[in-house]
């Protein structure tokens, strides 16, 4: 299973609906006070529906901090959210896991966003378009 982030593909979409936290004091967990983009990376296999995203936080600071994987099927293999083990995660990634869940992830409206943003990114992977780039190929004959 291979992710990409959403913005690549969708910029305008990505960037206008990227949810971001920002922790305005100090608090008593071990968040660092800052600004969190919650970065939505997807699967491009065309024949994978397994109907989750990767929430890569990213703090305007400190950079990569967790990766949050999030399956949309609360009785799927893959449901969540669950800090990702494949992935490098900051001594403060738990809070990270708890902030979201409690003020994200209860959001109906972000949750049926994240699905809408899966939908059209597996659509664009599973429909990829038939014309391909001119420089692949190959000449007509000419008569």
């Amino acid at each position: 299973m291979y992710l990409e982030p959403f913005v690549r593909y969708f910029k305008e979409i990505g960037e206008a609906e990227t949810r971001t936290i920002y922790i305005l004091d100090e608090r008593s967990d071990s968040i660092p006070k800052g600004e969190y983009a919650l970065a939505e990376f997807y699967c491009t296999d065309r024949k994978c529906d397994c109907r989750r995203v990767m929430l890569n936080v990213i703090s305007k600071e400190k950079g990569h901090v967790a990766s949050i994987s999030f399956g949309f099927d609360p009785n799927g293999s893959m449901s969540g959210p669950f800090l990702d083990p494949i992935n490098k995660q900051s001594s403060y990634a738990e809070d990270l896991l708890q902030l979201v869940k409690d003020l994200v992830l209860s959001d109906d409206a972000y949750v049926a966003r994240l699905e809408r943003h899966y939908k059209i990114f597996k659509d664009k992977f599973a429909h990829p378009q038939s014309a391909g780039k001119w420089w692949k190929k190959k000449p007509r004959k000419l008569r």
